[in-house]
């Protein structure tokens, strides 16, 4: 029960808290020893009021916690941030995006992308043996969440999400 308290207010605090990331436009010239202290300064001195500074480990990635968020939808619509020597660009951060593009989140209710089970707006589970709330493509007779489908698989394209092995042979039995 603790670990799950803890989660809730780890994620009201990461959503609630204005947080951006900043990326050096030409990572080889950014000093990697380059302090977090001189960054918040240098950022002070732009105007920006910072509560926490955390570099990523070994990255040249910095998060930043603003305290308001006036000064977030001012330093993302900031250009020309230069700390140190390095010109830098500035973009929210997304938790998901650390990970790789081959992983995304799939709810285990509807079968749906980029929400998982407990924030799913479906009231019912989806069955997923009998497919009855699935459509068939009415063009070749495929189901419509089907790696078959030529839009499924150019939204994986560009997604840059490929397919597995299984997945593969399927289709490789499938057109022979």
């Amino acid at each position: 029960m603790l670990k799950k308290n803890m989660r809730t207010r780890r994620q009201f605090l990461c959503s609630n808290v204005p947080t951006i990331v900043i990326t050096p436009i030409n990572p080889k010239n950014f000093d990697q020893q380059h302090h977090d202290n001189d960054t918040k300064e240098t950022l002070e001195n732009y105007g920006y009021q910072i509560q926490e500074v955390k570099r990523f480990h070994k990255m040249t990635i910095v998060k930043l916690m603003l305290s308001k968020t006036e000064d977030v939808i001012k330093i993302l619509k900031d250009n020309d941030i230069q700390i140190g020597y390095s010109v830098v660009k500035v973009g929210p951060f997304d938790r998901n995006k650390s990970r790789p593009k081959s992983h995304f989140r799939q709810c285990r209710n509807c079968y749906k992308l980029n929400h998982i089970a407990r924030e799913c707006p479906k009231k019912r589970k989806a069955c997923k043996t009998t497919q009855a709330n699935i459509n068939v493509c009415y063009v070749v007779q495929h189901p419509s969440n089907s790696v078959q489908c030529e839009v499924i698989r150019k939204a994986r394209e560009k997604l840059s999400i490929k397919l597995t092995r299984k997945e593969d042979a399927f289709l490789k039995k499938k057109a022979s």
